[in-house]
């Protein structure tokens, strides 16, 4: 694919030079850049880049970048970076949890801490809470949705867009919306944002930098870039999601202090009703 638009370099427009340069200066580093970057770091426009992906043969960015990624072997499209046909189990374990772990560093690296600390001031303070997740992110804020009912804090979590914008139309100021997205660019997603801003509700925002979820919402939670979501699917990403829904928890629990504990132990107990005890367990073994 290189050699394809180097020997085709020729042929572009002016602009879309520009973005060829840029692709084989840094092709493994192009694999993980979004349209809006690739275009600043390029000094062209995003249909510059979109003309110069159809110019050489792909219908769009997106299909680009996953020709590309296979060209150089970076991974398998739309699994898992670093991943290789012939890798066996033994590689496969490797290889996923070495992403799963350096994520997760970079994100106790990364993680700001005052914007962790508006967050779960707002979240402790709010007279109800909605989690917004859509497609992997749902599965987010269903998480996060049990952790805080575990809290004792009034929540729900919305995973369809018509739900997320009947929820955000209900909020009051004193309410706040949670909303899960790596991409930070859904769109039934950022209208909900839009509806429960102007409903006056606090909206947390856990996504990647420079998202326009990150640029709209109250609190932007800004998570470390951990993959390309529009080349593979998501993995490390939801991860660290999952755990910026514990960091949350916890620091809900710390705010409530050791007076929350009786709850906490109350909530704990009742859940034992719903497991077979070892007594019962011997005695069916018996039976």
């Amino acid at each position: 694919m290189l050699e394809t638009i180097a020997q085709n370099f020729d042929q572009l427009r002016p602009a879309e030079r520009k973005v060829a340069e840029f692709v084989l200066a840094d092709p493994a580093g192009f694999v993980h850049k979004s349209i809006t970057t690739v275009a600043t770091e390029a000094e062209v426009s995003e249909p510059t880049v979109l003309r110069f992906c159809r110019a050489v043969g792909y219908s769009g960015f997106q299909s680009f970048k996953i020709g590309l990624a296979g060209s150089l072997g970076a991974g398998i499209p739309y699994v898992l970076k670093g991943l290789a046909p012939e890798d066996g189990v033994e590689q496969l374990v490797e290889k996923v949890c070495g992403h799963a772990q350096k994520a997760i560093a970079d994100l106790r690296a990364g993680l700001k801490a005052d914007a962790v600390d508006q967050a779960i001031t707002s979240l402790n303070r709010a007279r109800h809470i909605e989690f917004y997740g859509a497609g992997a992110s749902g599965v987010v804020a269903k998480d996060a949705q049990h952790k805080f009912l575990r809290l004792g804090v009034p929540a729900a979590a919305y995973i369809d867009s018509h739900q997320m914008v009947i929820s955000a139309a209900s909020l009051k100021f004193d309410d706040v919306a949670v909303v899960f997205s790596h991409t930070g660019r859904s769109r039934g997603v950022l209208y909900a944002v839009e509806v429960a801003l102007g409903q006056q509700a606090t909206v947390i925002g856990v996504t990647s930098a420079e998202t326009p979820l990150a640029e709209l919402c109250s609190i932007p939670v800004v998570v470390p870039p951990s993959e390309d979501t529009g080349v593979y699917m998501p993995m490390v990403s939801r991860l660290i999601h999952l755990v910026v829904v514990d960091i949350l928890a916890a620091g809900i629990a710390l705010r409530r202090g050791p007076q929350f504990v009786p709850h906490l132990r109350r909530v704990k107990e009742k859940l034992k009703g719903l497991r077979v005890s070892e007594a019962e367990e011997k005695a069916a073994a018996v039976s």
